[in-house]
């Protein structure tokens, strides 16, 4: 059985893997964390120069909504390593889930 250490080394390394694949270029930094059932990914540096122009543009959801598309990918590569298969994710504008409701809470 893999220790704590191992695991958040693990998911870290896929994350970084993931987004060097998909979108040619790693995080600037990436720090995991197991908290009882919960895995928490802390990315800095994370969207490219197209990406922040995607979330800026004049039909705003269309960008958005591939950024999300990534987003689903990595979240299912995640729960292969972790087991988990819930996730929330948090960003400057709040936390949404995976569960459809596309709410946000601050």
């Amino acid at each position: 059985m893999k220790t704590k250490g191992e695991l958040e080394t693990e998911v870290s390394n896929a994350v970084i893997r993931f987004k060097r694949e998909y979108m040619g270029r790693g995080p600037q930094d990436v720090r995991t964390h197991l908290i009882d059932d919960m895995v928490l990914v802390r990315l800095k540096g994370v969207l490219t120069p197209a990406e922040q122009r995607l979330a800026q543009v004049e039909d705003a959801h269309r960008g958005r909504d591939l950024i999300k598309q990534v987003r689903l990918e990595l979240r299912c590569a995640i729960a292969c390593l972790s087991g988990l298969f819930y996730f929330a994710v948090a960003t400057g504008g709040g936390i949404s889930d995976d569960r459809g409701s596309g709410g946000s809470r601050t």
